[in-house]
């Protein structure tokens, strides 16, 4: 994404073959890209769609990654935003995106592009919509589906819940993906899960709790603040898992980078689930009532003086977890005071 906007890298033709023979799904376009910005001669329509990932600069050079394989094909659901000219859906396990080419490449170019998003890209997908998200201040991305974006915040909070990789939890249509997340209960008071949950988001080693959307967050949180006893467990939070909660409490509580981002999470964590407002009335106030009712007095006193000190706004073009550095830059975080 430069400037906001995708550019094409193009594989070679060794590259192409390699690839159409490690996933038979793979196929190639057939729109000519050799008039669009980034794609090198001789390449043709064998390529990617790359973006600068912030999370991958180490100075103030652009740093190109591949968010997705141009290939595949899929059709946008009537009614959606197409005409924006860049459109992410999702069918059966994966993430594709359409765009026409002058709207999305920034050239005088007609037609249309089909990407897929690999395995391998998947977490630099996750961060390209998390980014888009801080760019727009955490407001409704035109650019993805209403389900496709479902289906993304749910397996987020599903796999910290059940300690799957990301890849694993894209397994099947959204119907079954769903259903899947239905039968995890997460925003009940009552599950089998809410230690896992804790214990996972603890452990979390590539960094993906940070990326997550407003509605994983408040789902993860919801989860954390109202399960009164888990099924299952051999312990309950009266035996030692009160810290381990309160720590998982925190650690997302440290992803937020404004209060624009807190307060898309907190107006969804209702025990209907990360519905938008609109539809429970759910208030952000009563998500921070959960929240300081949950954590303990000093925990809960920085928490107050935390979230006073939340700019509006999250400091972008650089790398998230920055951006929530400094969005806490007054306040630490810790169970210790």
């Amino acid at each position: 994404m430069n400037g906001g906007q995708p550019e094409i890298r193009g594989l070679s033709s060794n590259e192409a073959t390699q690839k159409q023979q490690n996933d038979p799904h793979f196929v190639p376009t057939d729109v000519q890209l050799n008039a669009f910005t980034g794609v090198s001669g001789g390449c043709g329509a064998n390529g990617s769609i790359e973006w600068d990932n912030p999370e991958a600069r180490t100075d103030d050079e652009p740093a190109f990654r591949a968010l997705a394989e141009l290939g595949g094909e899929f059709q946008v659901r009537a009614g959606t935003g197409f005409m924006i000219g860049l459109f992410i859906g999702y069918e059966n396990g994966k993430y594709m995106i359409r765009a026409k080419a002058g709207a999305a490449l920034g050239v005088g170019a007609s037609g249309e592009i089909v990407a897929t998003v690999g395995i391998n890209a998947l977490i630099d997908f996750v961060q390209f919509v998390y980014h888009q998200l801080m760019r727009f201040d955490f407001r409704k991305l035109e650019v993805i589906d209403t389900l496709a974006f479902e289906v993304l915040h749910k397996v987020i909070s599903g796999i910290f819940s059940v300690g799957i990789a990301f890849a694993d939890g894209l397994s099947g249509s959204f119907e079954q993906i769903n259903s899947w997340w239905r039968e995890l209960k997460l925003p009940f008071e009552e599950n089998e899960y809410a230690h896992q949950l804790a214990e996972n988001i603890l452990a979390d080693s590539e960094g993906l709790l940070q990326f997550a959307p407003p509605e994983s967050k408040a789902t993860m949180l919801r989860t954390l603040c109202a399960t009164r006893k888990a099924w299952l467990h051999p312990g309950s939070w009266g035996l030692g898992y009160t810290e381990t909660r309160e720590e998982a409490i925190v650690k997302i509580l440290r992803t937020i980078t404004c209060k624009r981002e807190y307060t898309e999470i907190t107006e969804r964590m209702g025990p209907e689930g990360p519905l938008h407002p609109d539809q429970t009335g759910w208030t952000s106030w009563n998500g921070f009532d959960i929240i300081s009712g949950t954590l303990d007095g000093v925990e809960a006193r920085f928490f107050r003086d935390w979230l006073d000190g939340l700019p509006m706004q999250p400091a972008k073009d650089i790398p998230a977890s920055s951006a929530a550095t400094l969005a806490q830059a007054r306040h630490t975080m810790s169970r210790h005071a």
